[in-house]
C-alpha cells in the first residue's frame, strides 16, 4: 500500500511549551513541504496560544481551540478568512473531563459553527482509549446538547473531509461516499436538504 506523510502536528501542554518555541520547525516544514499543520492550542493556555498556532505555525487545524472564544477579535479575523479556513478539532467530552469547561453548556462549539465558513468545526474524541467516547457520540452531543440539526451535522461532516490532510483524490472519494450515505439516511427520515 502506498503511504505518505500528510501532516505535521504539535500536541501536548501548550501552557508549558508554547508554539513560539517551535517556530524553526514550522518554518522548515513550510519551506520544504506542503504538509498540513495542526497545533494543540486553546485548551490549557488562553486564546493567545491559538493566535500563536495560526500566526507562527500557520496551522490550519487547531486541537481544541476552546479558549479562542475569549478573543472576539480573533474569532472575527478567522471567520472572515474564507479562502483559508481554520478548522477546530472540537473535543467536547474531553474538554469537560479536563475541566477546560465547567459544564457542557459553556462549550463554544455553537459559537464557532455560527461564525461562518472561515471557521470550521470537526468533532473529535481526543483519543478514544483515553477519553472513552467515539466520534459518533460527539455528533450525538452536538445534536442533543447544542441543537445542531441533521443538515448542520451533514455540513460539519463535509467540512471534516475538506479539512483532512489526505490527497485531494482520496478526500473527494471519501467525501462523496459519506455524503451519499448521509443524504440517503436523511431522506429516509424525512429530512430534505
Amino acid at each position: 500500500e502506498d503511504r505518505q506523510l500528510v501532516g505535521f502536528d504539535l500536541a501536548g501542554d501548550e501552557a508549558g511549551f508554547a508554539t513560539s518555541l517551535f517556530t524553526e520547525a514550522f518554518d522548515y516544514v513550510h519551506k520544504n513541504s506542503s504538509l498540513g499543520i495542526t497545533v494543540h492550542s486553546g485548551e490549557a493556555a488562553g486564546w493567545e496560544s491559538v493566535e500563536q498556532a495560526i500566526d507562527l505555525a500557520r496551522a490550519t487545524r487547531l486541537g481544541h481551540g476552546v479558549r479562542l472564544a475569549e478573543s472576539p477579535q480573533l474569532v472575527k479575523r478567522l471567520e472572515l478568512n474564507v479562502d483559508h479556513p481554520t478548522t477546530i478539532e472540537v473535543c467536547v467530552t474531553s474538554n469537560l473531563l479536563t475541566k477546560t469547561i465547567n459544564c457542557l453548556e459553556e462549550h463554544p462549539v455553537r459559537q464557532f459553527y455560527d461564525a461562518g465558513p472561515g471557521l470550521r468545526i470537526v468533532p473529535c474524541t481526543d483519543g478514544i482509549a483515553m477519553i472513552g467516547t467515539t466520534v459518533s457520540e460527539q455528533y450525538d452531543i452536538l445534536q442533543c446538547s447544542f441543537g445542531f440539526t441533521p443538515q448542520e451535522l451533514v455540513s460539519i461532516l463535509e467540512d471534516s473531509f475538506k479539512a483532512a490532510f489526505c490527497p485531494p483524490t482520496v478526500k473527494e472519494s471519501l467525501l462523496k461516499a459519506a455524503t451519499s450515505k448521509y443524504q440517503t439516511l436523511l431522506s429516509s427520515h424525512g429530512f430534505v436538504q
